[in-house]
């Protein structure tokens, strides 16, 4: 298969999908492979499916179930919400870790049913970070506060996964492939 068709059945599928144009995005080692449907962290792989509908991104993998809103306006408390899958925004703060040291308050996202799953958020940028407990001990929801986070960042490292790639992971107020 060339290169020009096998480009032409991405786009014919939906596989460039909402996310981005490449569609794929690391975060510390788990990996969102959109093209491919794959989630995958160490020997841990899942399928991967783009769940986005109008007006709202979302993704299905094994760790990863969110949803993200494609227009501005976040505040805390809001639900947004793509089949079975539902996310709350818990708190922000002014707080900025890591490289991504916008100027922008960041929001902390969690998903129903997913305790040991904590999202990073800042409009502009997107999710830029993961907490997530592979063996499903830590709940992120309970103790989700900016002191704890950090310390969880301190002590238990591989708990925490940065964003790698040069595409933001659901920044509002982009085109989303619509």
């Amino acid at each position: 298969m060339s290169f020009l068709s096998l480009s032409v059945a991405l786009v014919l599928t939906g596989q460039t999908g909402s996310w981005s144009e490449r569609g794929v995005f690391a975060f510390g080692d788990l990996i969102l492979d959109f093209r491919r449907n794959m989630e995958r962290r160490g020997p841990f792989v899942a399928p991967l499916a783009d769940c986005s509908e109008r007006g709202l991104l979302c993704a299905r993998g094994g760790i990863v179930r969110i949803v993200l809103p494609k227009t501005c306006g976040i505040k805390v408390g809001q639900v947004w919400t793509a089949g079975d899958i539902q996310t709350r925004v818990l708190f922000k703060t002014n707080y900025t870790p890591g490289p991504h040291n916008v100027n922008e308050e960041t929001y902390y996202l969690a998903s129903n049913g997913v305790k040991n799953v904590l999202y990073e958020y800042k409009p502009s940028v997107g999710v830029f970070g993961i907490y997530h407990d592979p063996l499903d001990s830590v709940d992120f929801i309970a103790m989700a506060n900016v002191s704890t986070l950090n310390n969880i960042r301190r002590e238990k490292p591989h708990y925490y996964l940065p964003l790698n790639t040069f595409d933001g992971f659901g920044a509002c107020g982009r085109t989303h492939g619509e």
